[in-house]
Parts: structure tokens; sequence; C-alpha cells
């Protein structure tokens, strides 16, 4: 089992909780984080997981629609989205529940 399989396994069934103060969604993508102000600014794919982002849906409903999106193998979006939500954690954008 790769290291992404087992962290994906970990995680498929957490449901993202956005903690941004602020995103703003036009031309560019960014984000303003709420404890230090701080700008992050995100690709597309990076927009895309987190507009599905809706207190609801877990991370493995989120790559079901993320492969409807874009054709590529679901081992790919695993690994960028596994990064993606390393990222935005350590930036205190998302949370992880359940």
């Amino acid at each position: 089992m790769s290291t992404e399989t087992y962290i994906y396994d970990l995680l498929k069934d957490k449901t993202p909780i956005k903690l941004s103060l602020k995103e703003r969604n036009d031309g560019d993508f960014l984000i303003v984080s709420s404890n230090d102000l701080k700008i992050h600014y995100f690709n597309e794919t990076a927009k895309d997981f987190y507009n599905m982002i809706d207190g609801n849906s877990n991370i493995d409903s989120i790559i079901s629609k993320l492969l409807i999106l874009y054709d590529v193998k679901k081992n790919i979006i695993i690994k960028d989205l596994i990064s993606l939500i390393r990222e935005m954690q350590w930036n205190e954008l998302i949370a992880l529940k359940g």
C-alpha cells in the first residue's frame, strides 16, 4: 500500500470545514486566513476543492465530484488533494471533522 493510499484511507471519511476569514473568487482565487490575515493564492483545482467544502461532504465525495470535473486518474487526484489538504490545514484554512 502506498503512502497516499494509506493517508487517503485515514482521510476519506473526514469532512473538511472552512476556517477562512474571507475568500475572493473573481479571476484569481485567494483566501484570507483568520488568524494572521495572510493572503493565500491557489490554482483552479484548489479553488474547485475549496468551493465544494460545504460542511457536509466528506473527502471521498469531494474527490468523486473532482473526478467528474477533471479527466485524470483517481490516484493523481488523491495525491494532489492530500498535499492541498495538508497545506490548507497548516495554514489554518480548513479543519477536518469526523
